[in-house]
């Protein structure tokens, strides 16, 4: 199964866990300056999906980076990004 934690940074955003549970990833910068990228669970459960690693077809499409850093609501009141989400290419 799918445990946000044990996942790669660089597939971590955007992949729902075992549980349902949504990974995002988290950054942390160390006292040299450089940035470490940890993957995590969040308390956001998913609708109806669990263990899902999402494709690189569907971040393309919805016009999203795999290295996105925390969960933000910013991008879901923007029309384009929506429209985007609902294309069939996000669909798995």
């Amino acid at each position: 199964g799918i445990v946000c934690e044990k996942l790669p940074a660089e597939i971590c955003a955007f992949s729902v866990s075992t549980s349902g549970a949504r990974c995002v990833l988290q950054k942390w910068t160390l006292k040299d300056d450089n940035a470490k990228y940890e993957c995590q669970t969040s308390e956001i459960m998913a609708e109806a999906l669990n263990e899902l690693i999402e494709t690189e077809e569907c971040m393309k499409a919805c016009g999203v980076e795999r290295m996105t850093v925390g969960m933000s609501a910013e991008h879901l009141s923007e029309g384009v990004f929506t429209e985007k989400l609902c294309s069939p290419n996000c669909y798995t």
